[in-house]
C-alpha cells in the first residue's frame, strides 16, 4: 500500500485550542494535587516519625527548587498516563488522545519525549501563536478527538475493504 493509501489525521478530527486549553487546566488541577499531596503525606509522616527534617526540605524551597520540583512531578504525571494509555486525566474528560500522523498510538520513548518538552519555558505560550505546541510538532504527534478519529478510522478502513475478495 502506497502512502497516499494510507490513513492520515485530518484537521477536522484535531483538538480544539478550547479543548487543548481545557485539558491543560484540568491537568494542572490534578498535578498540583499531587503537589500538595505529597506535602501533607510528608508532614503527617514528619509527624508520625517525629522527624522535622523530612518536611523542612520542602518547606524550605526555594523558587528554583520548586519549579524542578514542579517539573519532575510534570514529567513524571504524563510520562505515565500517556506512556500507558495516550491520555492525561484532562483527556479523559475531553475524551481527546494523543496519536501519530496515521491515527496509531505512538511509543513510550515517543510519550517520553513529549513530558520533556512539556517542562521547557514558554512551551504553552507558544500555543497561542501557533496551531501547534512544541511537545506536539517535535514528536511528530496530534491530539484528537478519540471519537471522530475511531469513526474516521472505521470509514477509511471499511472504504479500503470495499472490492477485496472473500478468501
Amino acid at each position: 500500500m502506497n502512502s497516499r493509501n494510507k490513513f492520515h489525521i485530518t484537521n477536522d478530527i484535531i483538538a480544539t485550542k478550547q479543548t487543548r486549553m481545557t485539558n491543560y487546566v484540568i491537568d494542572y488541577v490534578v498535578q498540583m494535587s499531587i503537589f500538595v499531596s505529597v506535602a501533607v503525606s510528608l508532614s503527617i509522616l514528619s509527624k508520625i516519625l517525629k522527624n522535622p527534617s523530612l518536611i523542612s526540605w520542602f518547606e524550605d524551597m526555594n523558587k528554583i527548587q520548586e519549579y524542578i520540583y514542579g517539573a519532575i512531578v510534570t514529567m513524571v504525571y504524563y510520562a505515565v498516563f500517556e506512556s500507558l494509555t495516550a491520555r492525561s486525566v484532562g483527556k479523559y474528560v475531553t475524551n481527546t488522545i494523543v496519536v501519530l500522523q496515521d491515527g496509531t498510538r505512538p511509543p513510550t520513548e515517543t510519550m517520553l519525549r513529549r513530558s520533556i518538552y512539556r517542562i521547557l519555558p514558554f512551551n504553552a505560550l507558544f500555543f497561542l501563536w501557533q496551531d501547534r505546541v512544541w511537545h506536539d510538532k517535535y514528536t511528530d504527534t496530534f491530539v484528537v478527538n478519540k471519537s471522530a478519529l475511531e469513526a474516521k478510522m472505521l470509514s477509511y478502513n471499511n472504504f479500503n475493504e470495499i472490492g477485496k475478495s472473500e478468501n
